[in-house]
């Protein structure tokens, strides 16, 4: 087995397209963006907290440090999924309900609650949640599919150029994701949602995909078994032309006296061959004349 068969090119677009797929892994799916203004106390039910941050399925409020005197927010603390907004309505529905039964009154008539929002059910929402996941999965595969050649078969030109292809594709989803920050929560008048690392980490995945698919589409790595093949016929031809003379019509010839003169050498070594290899040629006139000038013998 031969270590990287199409030589050390292929581990450039290789790199280049692992880094961007760790890069989108590396969210923690309430980092996408943080969020100010009216939509934080939508979300949250609460007034005290100043931002908030949201991802695609959850989100985390921060906490007041008092040595600091300043809301941060830390990455060990735990993310809330939005289904916990999903069961909000019903848990206070039933806690009512416990507590009328425990004062002997009636049943309790459950009111829809007219203040219910959940942010998730958004077609930009659900788009860039699902681009997300596609430029993840594609963005995988693309970097698995760049390392074989790294480490044991060679590709043809077209595979090579299928690579391509998915990197190009991966990008697109990433860009796709982006369309999230049209979500109703984020468009909530004097609401704001700001860039934040999965955001940049977005962009950071979609720039080193599209200069793997533009290293894959500028360059096709010859494999190391044609190179070696061709450079070893190339010079056992160069050897048999050192051996019998002939000149080197490989290399290029810019003097036109000089192209000449290699012309007319070439000429002349034809002409010796066909004289050396074919039969002497036979003038029946000169024999003719060579039969008569003899004098006649006669034996008696």
């Amino acid at each position: 087995m031969i270590i990287l068969p199409m030589g050390g090119f292929p581990l450039i677009p290789a790199t280049l397209a692992t880094m961007a797929w760790m890069t989108s892994l590396s969210l923690d799916g309430c980092d996408f963006s943080r969020l100010t203004g009216p939509a934080v106390t939508t979300l949250t039910e609460s007034t005290i907290y100043p931002f908030v941050e949201v991802g695609f399925n959850s989100y985390r409020v921060p906490s007041f440090y008092a040595s600091i005197e300043s809301w941060e927010s830390r990455y060990s603390d735990p993310c809330v999924p939005y289904s916990y907004l999903n069961l909000s309505s019903n848990m206070r529905t039933t806690d009512q309900e416990q507590l009328s039964a425990e004062q002997g009154q009636g049943p309790y008539e459950i009111q829809e609650d007219i203040n219910y929002f959940n942010p998730t059910e958004g077609f930009f929402w659900s788009l860039g949640a699902m681009s997300h996941t596609i430029a993840t999965i594609i963005g995988g595969s693309a970097a698995l599919f760049l390392w074989v050649p790294c480490l044991f078969m060679v590709y043809t030109e077209r595979a090579w150029r299928i690579g391509g292809l998915q990197l190009i594709l991966a990008s697109f989803f990433h860009l796709c994701s982006l369309v999230w920050f049209f979500n109703q929560l984020c468009m909530e008048k004097g609401s704001t949602c700001h860039w934040y690392y999965g955001s940049y980490s977005c962009i950071a995945s979609f720039t080193l995909y599209v200069l793997s698919s533009t290293l894959v589409f500028l360059k096709y790595p010859n494999p190391i078994v044609v190179k070696m093949v061709r450079d070893s016929v190339a010079e056992e031809f160069e050897m048999y032309q050192r051996r019998n003379g002939r000149p080197n019509y490989n290399r290029t010839v810019s003097d036109p006296t000089v192209a000449t003169e290699m012309d007319n050498e070439s000429t002349f070594d034809m002409q010796s061959d066909v004289s050396h290899t074919s039969a002497p040629f036979i003038n029946p006139v000169n024999t003719q004349q060579r039969r008569q000038q003899q004098p006649n013998i006669h034996v008696r």
